[in-house]
């Protein structure tokens, strides 16, 4: 549950949309077993947003273990919906290693980024951002458990 703009979810291998809170697991049946599945360290992530706008949708953070996944916007390791008041998510149960994090503020909440429709959503990624050709999985990468995502509306 949200406190003061803090959000702590718990997430795992797999794509997830999700609320304040998440604890999600493979379905029984889908690769859920240790025999099927390789091993894979986990941490958690602190994720500070600074820029997010108040006001209508949910804020999205979309989680990227690969370069291909992070340019075509497919199979993320992770993904969370959060108020856009939201201005600490902590996340556990993401795969070690090199993370990059996309943001964007879902203002009709289709799940969708959509731009030049008249909306101004708003997008953000972890790492340093040129603003006039967007992130890279690059630029984006992140070393160490904390993340910093700015956000960035048309206009601005």
């Amino acid at each position: 549950m949200a406190k003061n703009g803090l959000v702590t979810a718990v997430l795992l291998m797999g794509l997830v949309g999700c609320g304040e809170h998440v604890s999600a697991a493979a379905e029984p049946g889908q690769g859920s077993s240790a025999e099927q599945r390789p091993a894979v360290d986990h941490t958690t992530l602190r994720i500070r947003i600074s820029g997010a706008r108040v006001g209508p949708g949910k804020l999205v953070l979309v989680l990227y273990d690969n370069p291909e996944s992070f340019a075509k916007f497919i199979n993320p390791v992770a993904w969370l919906a959060v108020p856009p008041q939201t201005q600490t998510v902590t996340l556990s149960g993401i795969p070690a290693g090199g993370i990059a994090v996309m943001a964007f503020h879902d203002k009709n909440e289709n799940g969708n980024y959509d731009s030049g429709n008249g909306l101004d959503e708003g997008w953000g990624a972890s790492g340093e951002v040129n603003t006039w050709t967007g992130p890279t999985y690059e630029s984006a990468l992140i070393s160490a458990n904390q993340a910093h995502v700015q956000m960035h509306y048309p206009g601005e």
